[in-house]
């Protein structure tokens, strides 16, 4: 079971007559009997603890520990986050961050699951985060006012593979016009660029915190969203989707609230949710392989196959569909899948076979972003089909082919052609 909220209750300056109840952190974060190691270590990483109870039918039967874990070899894992968490200044920190991609590199060479390889990549990049904000906030000074940072795009969703950029805002909650503005675009500019040291680039469409158009009060976020949606421009329209996957990483829940309202109101506008449908269907899988080459949507070959932006791009803005329709808050695109199910947006079987296509993207990309590592070069998602075994073609093909399937369906359910 994950917490929608977790805390751990602090024990210093406590004496031993202290109730445990006091100091123990909660609520309990546990996992089933049947869960992987993998899972484990991701819950531990992404809560920061140490422990996590194993359940069977509700019942606890055992402990899995981050002691037992380093024995599954993940230990170069824990160590970075914690290296990450504690980095004493910025350069350790950024230092620190530089690792990132070959950690990640060693899960996939272990075979650990490549949705869990970017779980764990989307949490590196969280702890990596948060401690900047937290060592830039101590050199700029206290705040004037409240502030959070937010999150987006695939680190808000926990799936980011071994490449990535930046994708990030601040909402600011000021007593009086103008107060706080200097701090967040002195803070917004020192995080992202150490960030962008460690080895991931700023987005190439500027949606970071260091731009003035990704830092504002509740007042400017809701104008912003509602300026964005209404517009033709489907540039304009495309950063206003980028803000639909969020997460709040730091800040009091209060003032997060200034950024997370504006964006669930837009993306329950049947309008917007008309438009990133058909975003999605716009969207061409690729057909097939020829040889050495892919043949693309529109039935022209070419020698790279773009696995995010031709693959999982597509499975994931699904997901978004179906997870606005049905009301669903999920950022993952699993859970969007297995929700729009429940709902009846999404047949059990489409679901599960999206879900299914998504990881067999992912194992793809992966595999070919840590060869790039090992071989000393920049990871990227252009796949060359030479690369390619017999097996993972076929597997290719019948994504495609699901995610076609899919896209009519969602165009039949819509009446967009």
């Amino acid at each position: 079971m994950r917490p929608s909220r977790w805390r751990r209750r602090g024990s210093r300056r406590r004496s031993f007559s202290t109730p445990v109840g006091a100091v123990a952190s909660s609520p309990i974060a546990s996992l089933p009997m049947d869960a992987t190691a993998a899972e484990a270590l991701g819950l531990m990483l992404e809560l920061g603890v140490h422990h996590v109870p194993v359940t069977d039918a509700g019942d606890v039967r055992a402990i899995v520990t981050d002691t037992d874990l380093l024995a599954l070899e993940r230990r170069s894992v824990l160590r970075l986050r914690h290296d990450l968490a504690v980095a004493p200044t910025v350069e350790d920190a950024v230092a620190a961050g530089t690792r990132i991609p070959e950690a990640l590199a060693d899960l996939v060479t272990a075979s650990m699951d490549p949705l869990a390889v970017g779980h764990l990549a989307g949490v590196l990049r969280d702890t990596l985060t948060a401690r900047l904000v937290e060592l830039e906030t101590a050199r700029l000074g206290p705040s004037p006012c409240p502030f959070a940072w937010i999150t987006l795009g695939s680190q808000a969703r926990y799936e980011q593979g071994i490449e990535t950029d930046q994708d990030h805002a601040i909402v600011t909650a000021p007593e009086r016009p103008g107060e706080g503005e200097a701090f967040a675009a002195d803070l917004g500019e020192a995080v992202t660029a150490a960030i962008e040291a460690t080895g991931i680039p700023r987005c190439r469409a500027g949606v970071v915190a260091a731009n003035e158009a990704w830092r504002g009060t509740l007042e400017d976020w809701t104008a912003r969203f509602a300026s964005w949606a209404r517009d033709p421009d489907p540039w304009a329209f495309g950063r206003a989707a980028i803000a639909l996957d969020h997460r709040v990483l730091v800040g009091p829940e209060d003032v997060a609230h200034a950024f997370v309202g504006p964006v669930r109101a837009l993306g329950a506008n049947p309008m917007v949710q008309r438009r990133l449908a058909r975003w999605v269907i716009d969207q061409r899988p690729p057909r097939g392989f020829l040889r050495s080459a892919i043949i693309d949507g529109r039935g022209a070959s070419d020698v790279v196959f773009d696995v995010k932006r031709q693959g999982i791009a597509i499975v994931t803005a699904l997901a978004r569909v179906g997870a606005l329709r049905a009301g669903v808050t999920d950022n993952r695109t699993g859970a969007r899948l297995r929700a729009a199910a429940r709902t009846g947006l999404l047949e059990p079987a489409d679901a599960a076979g999206l879900e299914e296509v998504f990881g067999v993207l992912w194992q793809v990309r992966l595999d070919h972003q840590a060869a790039q590592v090992r071989a000393g070069l920049l990871p990227d998602d252009q796949v060359d089909p030479r690369t390619l075994g017999p097996l993972a073609r076929q597997a290719l093909k019948e994504a495609f082919r699901r995610i076609e399937s899919a896209q009519q369906v969602l165009g039949l359910e819509l009446g967009i052609r």
